[in-house]
């Protein structure tokens, strides 16, 4: 009856704990690196879109700029710098 006491089965209460230990320790990690690249990836995408305005805006400028008589080259002549535009439909 002795041998049959001292035999046992299955997982110790401290080997369970230890488990349930270590296991919360790796969920905390990898929750975290959810949480950083989640951060990581909303940063980028609002970079992306500043730099979609910001591109926006300059091509915006330029337009104006041309058509107020900027050339980018003062040495640069009206005529090749702002070419005559033709009117649509071809006719004039």
């Amino acid at each position: 009856m002795d041998k049959k006491l001292l035999h046992h089965n299955g997982l110790s209460m401290i080997e369970l704990l230890v488990a349930l230990a270590l296991s919360c320790f790796l969920l905390l990690g990898v929750s975290q690196l959810f949480i950083d690249s989640r951060y990581n990836y909303f940063f980028q995408q609002g970079q992306a879109s500043n730099q979609e305005n910001s591109r926006f805006t300059l091509l915006l400028l330029e337009q104006q700029l041309v058509k107020a008589g900027y050339r980018r080259l003062a040495d640069t002549p009206m005529e090749s710098a702002f070419p005559k535009a033709e009117p649509a439909g071809g006719m004039q």
